[in-house]
């Protein structure tokens, strides 16, 4: 009985590392991992960059937070996970006194094929050069975010997005914040805003955005799929539709704009409600006025044989149509 319970604590020292340290500590740890290990981090106040390398380490270096009594690094879940040690009457993760000292200084280079997950509370991240998947939930924290590939996702709470580079299947989330989208392709992009703006030039062919109290600007190529929403804020838009292209857009108490080539081949049906005018600067037709009383209409055409299929709406907003300008900015 004593030798097993002997081997099973060897065990765990080698899977576990727990380290005591003073407030502001500095730490520098190496561990070798596989190249599909699953990175997790979890925060609490700071500042975390994250780099790929061609290393199959996970290397940390930097200072702890003057909160910190210590830091874990444990084997879970196929990986490897690190987090600060903090004593409970210091911070419950929830309350003014959460993170009242300095927070983290941390530097963490990982595999560029692994998978990164962070979360945080009241941390900024700092991300770049992964080539898999990567996950970041931050509540009180800005993200900016480089060279990513494969699955993305980021989401956080009072705080912006900057991403520049990033291919594959996107996800960028912000409530109370703005995204800025930079350079970025792949199969499809997702953006979500809730009191904040977003401007993209992305060069992805499918598109999905839902946003609440922002403004709009995106810059769009070779679209296969656009679909965007609005409740109180506006849309300005310049795209190239594929042949087949589907887009979606809608507002309630914001104005759409439209750039879109003269040669595209596109069929629009257009409609305002509840208020609203509708201008057309793609062809001669004229909307129709659809009650008396309401400022409501309708514009339905075709232009140049309609392949692809435009669909727009708004509550209290107006919509216009027209070409790309000289400078190529979007909207009209």
């Amino acid at each position: 009985m004593k030798i097993a319970t002997s081997l099973l604590l060897s065990a765990l020292g080698a899977a576990v590392l727990i380290a005591n340290a003073q407030a502001g500590a500095p730490i520098d740890e190496t561990r070798a991992v596989g190249a599909d290990t699953v990175i997790s981090v979890d925060l609490l106040n700071g500042e975390l960059t994250v780099v790929g390398s061609d290393r199959a380490e996970f290397h940390i270096s930097g200072e702890l937070s003057d909160d910190a009594v210590g830091y874990r690094l444990v084997d879970r879940d196929n990986g490897l996970h690190f987090e600060e040690e903090r004593e409970a009457r210091v911070c419950t993760g929830i309350g003014r006194d959460c993170g009242a000292g300095e927070g983290a200084r941390l530097t963490l280079e990982v595999p560029r094929n692994g998978i990164l997950r962070v979360e945080g509370t009241n941390l900024n991240v700092d991300v770049r050069d992964l080539e898999r998947n990567t996950e970041i939930k931050l509540i009180n924290g800005a993200i900016a975010a480089t060279n990513l590939k494969g699955v993305v996702k980021l989401n956080t709470v009072n705080g912006e997005i900057r991403s520049r580079g990033l291919d594959g299947r996107i996800s960028l989330e912000t409530v109370n914040g703005s995204i800025d989208d930079r350079d970025s392709s792949g199969t499809l992009i997702e953006y979500q805003t809730v009191n904040g703006d977003i401007e993209s030039n992305t060069r992805a062919e499918r598109i999905r955005l839902d946003n609440v109290n922002g403004e709009i600007e995106l810059m769009l190529s070779n679209i296969d799929e656009l679909q965007a929403s609005t409740v109180g804020g506006e849309m300005e838009i310049i795209a190239t539709l594929n042949t087949l292209a589907q887009v979606e857009l809608s507002s309630v108490n914001g104005d759409i704009e439209l750039a879109v080539p003269t040669t595209t081949s596109a069929n629009f049906v257009i409609s305002t409600s509840v208020g609203g005018r509708i201008e057309n600067e793609l062809s001669s037709d004229k909307p129709v006025r659809r009650d008396r009383f309401v400022n409501s209409s309708d514009l339905n055409f075709t232009l140049n044989g309609g392949t692809a299929q435009v669909r727009i709406n708004t509550v209290s907003g107006d919509i216009t149509l027209c070409a790309p300008d000289a400078d190529q900015e979007p909207g009209c």
